[in-house]
């Protein structure tokens, strides 16, 4: 995704990290989102970093919980001027925040990637 379409649910690909509830990912879907949570992938237990690579092969924009190692590694890409789709942080709180905080993300940015966001 450019900078210039609007982020919406047809487009947006998510990998959620083992910290999401599974019907956190199961909702996303429902709701147009293209998104697979790491038990999809036999990724249970993989790091962060490992986490992060395999969301970024797969093009997919990382939900997660976890502020610490995402944050960092989103440092360390955006002072190789590299590219990732995006990481969206979820504060903790039911199925319905999350889907909620992520519809007020596409509604208000036209784009994601390589950026940290929290909803």
């Amino acid at each position: 995704m450019t900078g210039n379409e609007n982020a919406d649910s047809d487009s947006l690909r998510f990998y959620c990290d083992e910290n999401i509830d599974y019907e956190v990912c199961l909702a996303l879907n429902r709701a147009g989102f293209d998104t697979v949570h790491v038990k999809d992938r036999g990724r249970r237990g993989a790091s962060d970093p490992d986490q992060f690579q395999t969301a970024i092969q797969e093009e997919r924009i990382v939900l997660t919980h976890d502020r610490t190692d995402f944050v960092e590694k989103n440092r360390d890409y955006i002072e190789n001027g590299a590219y990732y789709p995006g990481i969206v942080i979820a504060k903790f709180g039911t199925v319905g925040d999350v889907l909620h905080g992520i519809h007020l993300l596409i509604e208000k940015y036209d784009f994601l990637e390589n950026s940290v966001w929290y909803i």
